[in-house]
C-alpha cells in the first residue's frame, strides 16, 4: 500500500478535516503543551478532571498535518470519560502499535478505531505526528499522579523529537 493510501484512510481523514474535541476548554484542571520540533507540530491538550476520571477533554493545534489531527481527536473520543488508569493503558498500547511491537487481540479489540494507526510505521516521517497527543496525554498523567507542574522528563524513546510542558 502507498504511503498516501496508508495516511489517507477515511477515519484519518474524517477526523483530520472535522476533528472532535478540537477546542480550548476554559474550566480546565490540566492543561499541556506539546511540541514536536521534527515536523513541527505543536498542541495544547486540555484535561477536565475529576474523581480520577477524565469528564471532559479537547485540544487545540496548528498542526498542518491530517495525522496529527486526526490522532487527537480519536484519542480525546476513545478516553472522554475513562479513568486515569485506562487513559494510561490505552496510550500504552497506541504507543507500543505505532512503535511496532505486535499486540494481542484484546490489545487490538481495546484500541478499536485507533488501529488504523497501526500502518504509520511504514511512513517514518509521521510518526511524531500520531505520538504527539499520545505522549502528551501520557505526561497529563504524570502531572496529575505527581501533582506537578514543572516539566516532565520525556521517555528515552521520544526525548529526541518531543517537548512537553505542563502550564
Amino acid at each position: 500500500m502507498s504511503n498516501s493510501l496508508i495516511l489517507y484512510q477515511s477515519d484519518i481523514l474524517l477526523h483530520g478535516r472535522n476533528p472532535s474535541n478540537f477546542r480550548k476548554m476554559e474550566n480546565a484542571t490540566h492543561e499541556l503543551q506539546g511540541d514536536s520540533p521534527i515536523c513541527g507540530d505543536h498542541m495544547t491538550l486540555y484535561l477536565k478532571v475529576d474523581n480520577n476520571r477524565i469528564e471532559d477533554i479537547a485540544f487545540d493545534s496548528d498542526a498542518c498535518c491530517a495525522v496529527c489531527k486526526a490522532s487527537s481527536s480519536m484519542m480525546t473520543e476513545a478516553i472522554k470519560h475513562k479513568s486515569i488508569t485506562d487513559a494510561d493503558t490505552l496510550a500504552r498500547l497506541f504507543l507500543n502499535m505505532v512503535d511496532d511491537q505486535v499486540l494481542t487481540p484484546a490489545d487490538r479489540k481495546r484500541l478499536n478505531k485507533l488501529t488504523v494507526f497501526g500502518r504509520i510505521v511504514e511512513v517514518p516521517s509521521r510518526i511524531e505526528c500520531a505520538i504527539l497527543s499520545w505522549t502528551t496525554l501520557l505526561y497529563a498523567i504524570k502531572v496529575i499522579h505527581d501533582d506537578s507542574k514543572s516539566n516532565i522528563a520525556i521517555e528515552e524513546r521520544y526525548k529526541h523529537s518531543l517537548k512537553v510542558t505542563a502550564l
